[in-house]
């Protein structure tokens, strides 16, 4: 048997797409590792008990990653506090100094949410400033008893840490926007009817009779390009059971 050169269009459905496009199927989130590897030289470096980086959210401070040296710490993932009583705050705000090598001398480094077993410690932190212009939040170490060790280029290396941070966060926040507008461009499509479908004959050679047909997706939204471009964009954007 034979395929035909050029698709016949005997028959263009478009009526299998659903009414309602589903949701697109959660993306994964970009891997903590990086940020969390970043916590681990600051707490290692500097010698501290905990580090983390927070996120202002609401009037709240959410911790969103944590290096600590003891599980009880009381500092894990989640934890909210309220903002405007934590360190983190002082600092962002600048009623509060971003070195403070012993706590207990100075009042203003005791909010009542750090925690009564850092309240005579150490603390350095740092704000997280977006590409934006927008805080984050912060990233902090803090240490149960006094290090006066602590020096500018100590400063210096949380605030670089805490830049360095900023940038992941804005390339994840990029790389997510991107696959949101990619998602919501296909649901577009899908929407429109596409894929349509076009049927190519298959012709038995000896007699010239059509036995078959080879069903063929075709795509007529812009950009105009191939079926497997479009499948394989959808493939990225976690959407390629729904273009099917």
């Amino acid at each position: 048997m034979h395929t035909l050169k050029s698709p016949i269009p005997v028959q263009r459905s478009r009526t299998a797409v659903p009414a309602v496009i589903p949701p697109a199927r959660p993306h994964p989130q970009p891997s903590p590792r990086a940020i969390q590897q970043m916590l681990d030289l600051v707490r290692d470096h500097l010698d501290m008990d905990v580090a983390f980086v927070a996120e202002f959210v609401g009037g709240q401070r959410v911790l969103r990653w944590v290096s600590a040296a003891n599980d009880d710490a009381g500092f894990t993932p989640g934890r909210l506090d309220p903002m405007e009583e934590t360190s983190c705050h002082g600092i962002v705000a600048g009623t509060l100094d971003p070195m403070v090598p012993n706590a207990a001398l100075d009042p203003r480094a005791q909010p009542r949410a750090a925690g009564s077993t850092f309240a005579t410690g150490a603390r350095i932190g740092a704000p997280i400033r977006l590409e934006s212009g927008h805080v984050y939040g912060t990233l902090c170490a803090f240490r149960r008893t006094p290090d006066h060790t602590l020096r500018e280029r100590d400063l210096k290396f949380v605030r670089f840490m805490a830049a360095l941070v900023a940038e992941r966060l804005d390339a994840d926040h990029a790389r997510e926007s991107a696959q949101a507008a990619l998602r919501g461009r296909l649901r577009e499509v899908m929407a429109a009817g596409d894929p349509g479908i076009v049927y190519q004959p298959i012709a038995a050679l000896n007699s010239g009779t059509i036995v078959g047909y080879e069903a063929l997706a075709r795509f007529h939204s812009e950009p105009v390009r191939t079926p497997d471009v479009w499948f394989a964009e959808a493939k990225d954007a976690g959407l390629q059971e729904d273009l099917e």
